[in-house]
């Protein structure tokens, strides 16, 4: 456009030029104006067909403008009016997003509810689980208590019986030693010739039972103080165990009982917020089932804790039978004798 603006304003001033000289030469002289005309004239034409030229140069120039401005103008037109269609779809785009964003916010609000709900009740369990765990643990701690009173008398009246048991078995010997003194002299005597031999040798064959029974009766009684030792030994060492096994599986329960809380602290604090939730896809859907996981493999863990608790109390029930037995069985020996 700008060379074309310079193109007429050259052309114009031209013209000027030529007016001016033609008014210029007009004004002179008589003299000297008839001969000069037909110079000036000629002169003039030859500028003014210059002018023409460079007009008829400008004019086509400017069609040739005229049509790049028109075509510039479909071409502008063209791709106003696609730009305009693409926005429209841009902005139905835009909408269907929204819409779909908000239908998927929705649902992941609704399933954070629900892994609410699924939280909630999972602790309102675990919590109860552990009541009832130390409620155990704590009944488990009072009868390992008492067994082990019972444990610490027994053993008192093990000592006791033990020392009666010694003072029975001198004696029992002090008594045999007399009795082969006695058989002894029984012997020396039937060894001379009298009467009375026959009457003798019975108190001699009594004697000689009596103490064959005495010798029986303190083997046995040696035999099952042994025995008795044996089995209290081995009750005492199986009730130190159980007890070290009761203070390692409360540990252990505690250990488990924080670990299960860490966790569930670890999952409500990984729970991601509703407010930038993302467009659900099968990869949300999957890692939003692990709390659900998560909370099976705690029961579980809870689950196979109490019954290890469970088998522990079977087995001091069992070692406590077997102690009251014992306990009863050496009462009774006691009152025999």
């Amino acid at each position: 456009m700008s060379w074309l603006s310079n193109s007429l304003q050259l052309a114009g001033e031209l013209l000027e030029s030529v007016d001016q000289k033609a008014s210029g030469k007009l004004k002179q002289r008589g003299g000297t104006r008839h001969t000069t005309h037909l110079l000036l004239d000629l002169k003039l034409r030859n500028d003014l067909s210059a002018v023409e030229r460079q007009l008829a140069n400008s004019t086509e120039q400017l069609a040739v403008c005229q049509d790049e401005l028109e075509a510039l103008d479909k071409e502008c037109t063209d791709k106003i009016t696609s730009l305009e269609r693409q926005i429209g779809q841009l902005g139905c785009d835009k909408a269907a997003d929204e819409a779909h964003f908000v239908a998927a916010l929705g649902v992941k609000d609704a399933h954070v509810l629900t892994l609410e709900g699924h939280l909630t009740a999972s602790k309102h369990v675990i919590q109860a689980g552990e009541a009832q765990l130390e409620q155990r643990v704590t009944s488990l701690l009072a009868e390992l208590t008492e067994a082990s009173a019972a444990h610490v008398q027994l053993k008192k009246e093990y000592a006791d019986s033990k020392q009666s048991m010694y003072a029975r078995q001198c004696a029992l010997e002090a008594t045999n030693a007399e009795l082969t003194s006695q058989v002894a002299t029984l012997q020396h005597a039937s060894a001379e010739p009298t009467a009375s031999s026959q009457t003798k040798n019975r108190p001699l064959q009594e004697a000689q039972d009596m103490l064959a029974s005495t010798k029986k009766q303190l083997h046995e009684e040696c035999r099952k103080a042994m025995h008795q030792a044996q089995e209290i030994s081995k009750l005492t060492a199986d009730m130190t165990a159980l007890q070290a096994m009761l203070v390692h599986k409360e540990a252990s329960h505690h250990a488990s009982v924080l670990s299960l809380q860490k966790e569930l602290h670890e999952a409500r604090t990984a729970r991601p917020s509703a407010g930038a939730a993302p467009v659900l896809t099968t990869t949300t859907a999957a890692a939003a089932a692990v709390p659900d996981g998560q909370m099976q493999a705690m029961t579980r863990r809870l689950l196979e804790k109490q019954e290890q608790l469970d088998a522990v109390r079977s087995r001091y029930t069992t070692l406590e039978v077997r102690f009251n037995d014992l306990k009863a069985a050496k009462d009774a020996q006691d009152k025999v004798r």
